[in-house]
């Protein structure tokens, strides 16, 4: 029988089971062809206890770490499911997997009792550009003019029928602009990706709209329309259409063109639009600052984008608004005859109180943005560390400091946007003579081999008879016990696999 003694077995131990968990399969499904597998620590008296409430969370945790996962954030009465879809699902967790937005698919099912003729979806990552904003893909679903709620569905539009399911995908534009900035700015692939609810219309002048999901037409406050309120949506009060190529109102949507390109009007025929809230009238019909009554609306304004969300000013009384606040995004796409990439603005929205701070504006100039600090996440760089050229400029500083190399450590190099050690030389040099020890190759910097001589140590006295009784009722048998989840991880059942860890002394 083993002994192991461990000093403070109480870290190890709650409520009399180990809080240890590992991931025994890949991927998690709800499907019995893929079953998820984890093993914990239990007492000999506990070995048919099923895995708490503590152990499942540290084994998401662990599965997490090890794959590109979603979140859904959609407003669980929001009438749709969503995941990825099952043929994509292996090539969308794989970390190492160099055309994951390519092969993202998103399937999205109607759950509910009427069909839906337009969807608008948001997608965060976890990764910003060196400019500072964040990567989002917006998703779409139906005819572009099905964005204003009060358009009507017509014969032609495709409806997603109830409990039918619908693929959605990152727009080519998008795809082809991600690539180029990757190369450009050694962006990390992302490892968690946000879905957020925009809107959805079911064609009758009904749907839901905004993060938390606002069914329209909503029911007005008797006390609203004493409010003072803004103009109604149609009047185009910044004189969007009548603005110059060139002039700053105009820019407001698209940055960076080619100068090849031209100035060309992305702005669509309707009447629309929302810029800096700072502009709007005051009203007390939404509290909160930058607060306002917003309608939604979507059009294709910029070349070879995905439809973007421009929400309507609305007037306080108008069924068909609602409250928000609007940040600003930048999503990144291609000019299809010249393959340039540039910027062109999206609009997010949050609940009043709770938006975060607006991405900076992408730059006109040559001049780059200084990359921020440090260039990736340290669970994104599992060999290495992540590259900062704030802590490690390039060139090092003249005299004094650590030597450095593109915001690498000393004796590190460049892997994307991580420092792995610079590898030993090929081959191996010839191990020295070791007699009575054991050779230990030191990796980089050292790259030597090093000879350890084993520790001598006194024989251990035997125990007393007194001793070994006490030795003995100190020790607890512990076990690992293997259960395994055919839902996705909300059912544990045991796998029957019971193996001897070892007898745990506290001390």
């Amino acid at each position: 029988m083993h002994r192991l003694i461990l000093i403070g077995l109480v870290v190890l131990t709650l409520s009399g089971s180990a809080f240890v968990a590992t991931r025994q399969s890949s991927g998690q499904s709800s499907q019995t062809s893929n079953p998820l597998t984890m093993k914990v620590l239990r007492q000999k008296d506990k070995v048919r206890n099923s895995p708490n409430s503590s152990e499942v969370a540290a084994f998401r945790l662990a599965l997490q770490e090890e794959e590109r996962r979603l979140e859904d954030t959609i407003p669980k009465h929001i009438p749709i499911k969503i995941k990825i879809k099952k043929e994509k699902e292996a090539a969308f967790k794989d970390l190492k997997n160099e055309r994951w937005a390519r092969d993202f698919e998103l399937e999205v099912t109607n759950t509910g009792t009427k069909p839906i003729y337009a969807l608008d979806l948001y997608v965060i990552t976890d990764v910003k550009a060196a400019a500072g904003f964040r990567i989002v893909f917006p998703l779409n679903y139906g005819r572009v003019e099905l964005g204003d709620i009060r358009t009507k569905a017509e014969p032609t539009d495709i409806p997603i029928k109830p409990g039918e399911s619908i693929s959605l995908t990152i727009h080519p534009g998008q795809l082809d602009a991600w690539d180029i900035a990757r190369r450009k700015e050694n962006r990390p692939f992302p490892k968690h990706l946000l879905v957020k609810f925009h809107y959805l219309s079911f064609g009758d002048v009904t749907g839901y709209w905004g993060p938390d999901g606002t069914a329209l037409p909503r029911k007005i406050p008797d006390e609203e329309g004493l409010g003072v309120c803004l103009p109604p949506s149609h009047i185009d009060i910044f004189g969007w259409k009548d603005a110059p190529p060139g002039s700053p109102l105009f820019k407001l949507l698209a940055f960076n063109l080619p100068a090849a390109f031209g100035p060309v009007s992305f702005w669509g025929e309707s009447d629309f639009e929302v810029a800096s809230l700072s502009l709007l009238p005051i009203q007390t019909c939404c509290s909160g600052p930058g607060c306002s009554s917003l309608t939604p609306w979507k059009g294709d304004v910029c070349l070879n984008c995905p439809p973007q969300n421009r929400p309507g000013l609305g007037i306080c009384g108008d069924p068909l608004s609602s409250c928000f606040t609007t940040v600003s995004d930048y999503i990144e796409c291609t000019i299809p005859k010249t393959g340039e990439s540039y910027f062109c603005q999206t609009i997010d929205l949050f609940a009043c109180g709770a938006s975060p701070s607006p991405s900076p504006s992408p730059s006109a100039s040559a001049s780059p943005t200084p990359a921020p600090c440090p260039l990736a996440l340290p669970s994104q760089c599992p060999t290495g560390v992540p590259r900062d050229p704030c802590t490690y400029p390039d060139p090092p500083p003249p005299t004094g400091g650590t030597e450095t190399s593109d915001g690498c450590p000393f004796n590190y190099q460049v892997s994307g946007a991580c420092c792995v050690p610079i590898p030993c030389p090929q081959p191996t040099p010839t191990p020295p003579a070791c007699e009575n020890g054991f050779l230990v190759f030191n990796p980089s910097p050292n790259c030597n081999w090093s000879c350890l001589q084993p520790l001598s140590e006194p024989p251990l006295p035997s125990p007393t008879p007194e001793q070994a009784e006490e030795y003995k009722q100190e020790c607890i048998d512990y076990y690992w016990v293997w259960f395994v989840s055919y839902d996705g991880g909300k059912t544990w059942q045991p796998t029957g696999r019971v193996e001897y860890m070892g007898c745990l002394i506290a001390m």
